[in-house]
């Protein structure tokens, strides 16, 4: 139920958090002090001026900052008289945004793993044909290899008998 200013009172309960679609105004002179605010809900006074305070140092026309566990973001026009200063609450989209991150972050590795092995098993079956062949290779090397050296070695030793013997 809103009350006699038209805003909807929050549970000042600290556990509770304002209702996330929370946006304020509040209009300033070239100062910094505050001629007007406006808000969807009622915030304590605390947070019009700590809100205030964090965009008036930051002196930028846009930006974010965190403000009793909620994530807030400013933006500043600047006006004939003075600057109106927009504020909405963004914790919700931050820890949607947080959340996005890590489930990325989680399925990539997943993912990146699941890869690997099954690059890996087919790698290893496309080169297991290749394997075969080399081995192959090897073998008939080593088979040659025994087949020749078995007439030279005959050949060498009937070569030494007769030079040994020349005569004969």
């Amino acid at each position: 139920p809103a009350n006699s200013t038209g805003t909807t009172p929050v549970n000042n309960d600290s556990s509770m958090r304002p209702e996330r679609l929370v946006a304020f105004t509040i209009q300033t002179d070239t100062a910094g002090n505050v001629i007007h605010s406006n808000s969807q809900v009622e915030l304590d006074s605390d947070v019009y001026s700590n809100s205030l305070q964090q965009a008036l140092q930051r002196d930028r026309d846009q930006g974010q900052f965190s403000l009793d566990g909620s994530d807030w973001a400013y933006m500043r026009l600047q006006l004939n008289n003075g600057y109106l200063y927009t504020f909405l609450d963004v914790t919700a989209r931050q820890e949607i945004l947080t959340n996005l991150i890590y489930s990325f972050a989680a399925v990539g590795f997943v993912m990146l793993v699941l890869l690997f092995f099954t690059s890996r098993y087919f790698a290893n079956r496309s080169i297991q044909p290749v394997r075969e062949a080399f081995d192959k290779q090897k073998q008939f090397i080593a088979d040659a290899s025994h087949e020749l050296k078995t007439p030279l070695a005959v050949i060498n030793t009937n070569t030494d008998v007769l030079l040994s013997n020349p005569d004969d």
